[in-house]
């Protein structure tokens, strides 16, 4: 035997909460496409299922896709075959309890696909038979647990289907007869979870009583603000909590009180971005998570039922977005994944799980880079590259720093020192000193004619230590120590001639260890100084030694909680200083793209609860345990705001949430949230290739 060909279906791996609730700004969703050129049929994807068995199904508007997560396969009308679709037009897609699919096809009858076969039967319209179809124009269909299948036409009404017997029922619009279906055009059907039928026609939507046989009309009342908003339905769904949506066309969402009889009404209205995004609604749906969606023809709108408000999510220039406005179908596999169908784009797919990696971003971030952070309980700074300092208390906006108040609104750097004083440095513009308690902000600036000012005016790292001593790393002016008592600053420089200054004017990052020395990362190097003494040692790269510090571009420190050192390097990945017992002997192990990396270059490094790191790169946040040496990495299809994070732009709060920055906005990640899936992938086995060339379907 061989040949032998497994699909395993797309099982996510990150589950989990968001870490920074209560955002005012709507979180991004990045999307991933499935169109003609990986082998999609047709651009109009009408119609999404997940079967049993793991496969996805795609309807359109020329044949029937399944998707087994690498590859399609296609099934069209083949006029040489008796046992094929007899129409290419594919509008619903159902699965009844024997794993069989039913297919809605527009002018081709209803199709069942046998699974065992891989072959399709047909049930048309025959004028001449009672028990054949009411017509060949299928709109929508629904399978019955007791293995029924309900069937809504275009312009015949509706029609009950036993497959086994063959027996056919129809059911037709009567103007005499308020008790009949209230239109022969049928758009939408829904069996809930009592057994309950709903149609949703052209006039109206409709209860089916199967025990008398007579339909309950809900029927829109232009005096009446709670009866249905259009008689134009398009679609049903039912909520777990027992809700009926109602999407119709021109009067948007409606919610249904079975106990009342009563609608609410969700429109778009123009002035109010918050509102449904069209009034024209295909699609509703409801996520793992209790969210609702709902599909129009401009955009989709994801449903907050605490503010009865809307999140639009359109079609934009940023990658990743959703591919087309028009909205056709929405369906969630058993992966978490969900899918949207679109009218001429294909269908997307998005992970919902993405959010749990905490993307931020709003308008005030649109066009600018995330440089930096700093923290206090509620409160987050975040610094960007030419719009200033923001403020957010839980997510909302509360205070905006820029230029004339700051000296320049490009922020490279943030210090929050326990004076709840906030230290501000900029690219050229020196340092500013905001006192939040007063609002009073002292600017620092360099002078050619004071030694005891700031050493340069492009400010590139701050840090405050365990005395309360504030550090501040310059591009060219090397280390600085600020004296609050006479307001000036002690230097630290370099100068090649002295092996006891720094090995580099340029201070790209600094932290304390627990024994007091201060370890400054240079761009040209890493250093230790004893402030006690002022003496500095001076550690770099040495090709000839495995264990030396991999690269001398030092991008970020890190001290864990056990005392390590941890580097961050532009070049040369991860480096952990071991321990030893002379001062002077600097042994390193080193992490790069060999250990498993994503990148050889570490712009943020910080530890969790549980010992591991976290690492922001040029490809990526990569997650390492030291322990096992075992390197998960995610991706901006994960929920990164992108692959590529900023020099700077990273930080960890006092609850241990982590933040890193880049051009498309920051993730806030709380880690003890993150967990990796125990659920396997399925396995299906979908053909066998003897020696012969015979081939076996199997389930």
């Amino acid at each position: 035997m061989s040949g032998l060909r497994a699909v395993i279906l797309t099982i996510l791996t990150i589950i989990g909460s968001h870490p920074f609730p209560a955002m005012a700004a709507q979180q991004p969703m990045f999307f991933k496409y499935l169109t003609l050129q990986d082998g999609l049929s047709q651009s109009t994807v009408t119609s999404i299922l997940q079967d049993s068995q793991g496969f996805i199904w795609l309807g359109t508007e020329n044949g029937l896709n399944r998707y087994d997560g690498h590859s399609i396969k296609r099934y069209l009308r083949d006029r040489q075959t008796t046992n094929g679709l007899a129409n290419d037009f594919i509008w619903t897609i159902a699965e009844d309890s024997n794993k069989d699919l039913w297919l809605a096809t527009a002018g081709g009858g209803v199709a069942r696909w046998n699974r065992l076969t891989d072959t399709f039967d047909v049930y048309r319209h025959n004028p001449e038979e009672r028990n054949s179809l009411a017509s060949d124009s299928v709109r929508t269909l629904v399978t019955g647990s007791d293995g029924r299948i309900w069937i809504g036409f275009d312009n015949a009404g509706l029609d009950v289907l036993d497959p086994v017997t063959g027996e056919v029922m129809h059911y037709r619009h009567d103007a005499e007869d308020r008790r009949s279906l209230s239109s022969d055009t049928v758009y939408a059907l829904l069996l809930d979870r009592v057994g309950h039928l709903w149609v949703g026609t052209d006039a109206g939507l409709n209860r089916f009583n199967p025990n008398s046989g007579n339909f309950t009309r809900y029927n829109y009342n232009s005096d009446d603000p709670y009866s249905l908003s259009s008689d134009r339905v398009r679609s049903l769904f039912e909520g777990r909590d027992g809700s009926l949506w109602v999407g119709t066309r021109g009067g948007g969402l409606n919610r249904l009180l079975r106990s009342s009889g009563r609608f609410t009404r969700y429109r778009h209205n123009p002035s109010d971005a918050k509102s449904l995004s069209d009034d024209h609604v295909r699609a509703i749906f409801e996520d793992d998570t209790n969210r609702l969606w709902v599909g129009t023809s401009n955009g989709l709108n994801l449903f907050n039922r605490q503010s009865m408000s809307f999140s639009t999510y359109h079609r934009d220039r940023r990658p990743g977005s959703l591919s087309e406005n028009y909205v056709m179908s929405i369906h969630q596999d058993r992966g978490g994944m969900l899918w949207i169908g679109t009218r001429s784009s294909g269908a997307n797919t998005w992970n919902p799980r993405g959010w749990s990696l905490g993307h931020y971003s709003a308008d005030w971030l649109d066009d600018t880079n995330v440089t930096s952070f700093t923290s206090e309980e509620d409160s987050l700074w975040v610094g960007t590259f030419d719009h200033g300092v923001t403020q957010l208390q839980n997510g909302v906006v509360v205070n905006t720093y820029r230029a004339p108040d700051l000296t320049e609104d490009r922020v490279m750097s943030l210090l929050l020192d326990r004076q709840r004083r906030l230290w501000i440095g900029t690219m050229a513009g020196g340092l500013n000193r905001l006192d939040l308690a007063t609002g009073e902000i002292v600017q620092y600036r360099h002078d050619k004619q004071n030694l005891r000012s700031l050493g340069s005016d492009g400010v590139m790292s701050l840090h405050e230590d365990r005395a309360g001593v504030v550090w501040i790393g310059t591009y060219g002016g090397g280390l600085n120590r600020y004296d609050p008592n006479a307001e000036s600053f002690t230097r630290f420089a370099y100068d090649p001639e002295e092996p006891n200054s720094l090995t580099s004017p340029r201070a790209t990052a600094i932290v304390s260890d627990l024994d007091g020395f201060v370890w400054i990362g240079t761009d040209d190097g890493l250093n230790r100084l004893d402030p006690t003494t002022g003496s500095i040692i001076q550690i770099r790269h040495d090709p000839e030694d495995p264990t030396s510090l991999e690269a001398n571009k030092v991008y970020a420190l890190h001290i864990d909680n056990a005392g390590t050192l941890w580097v961050g390097t532009a070049g040369g990945g991860l480096s952990q200083l071991l321990e030893s017992d002379s001062p002077l002997q600097h042994q390193f192990k080193n992490y790069s793209l060999m250990e498993g990396l994503p990148s050889n270059v570490v712009y943020g490094v910080y530890t969790d609860a549980q010992g591991r790191l976290w690492l922001s790169t040029n490809n990526g946040i990569a997650r390492l345990d030291p322990s096992t040496g075992i390197i998960k990495t995610f991706h901006k299809t994960h929920g990164l705001q992108g692959d590529e994070f900023n020099f700077g732009a990273h930080h960890q709060n006092s609850q241990g949430v982590l933040f890193f920055g880049g051009a498309n906005g920051f993730n806030a990640i709380s880690p003890g949230e993150l967990e990796e899936s125990s659920k396997p992938p399925q396995l299906v086995l979908t053909n066998i290739d003897r020696a012969s060339g015979e081939m076996v379907s199997t389930r």
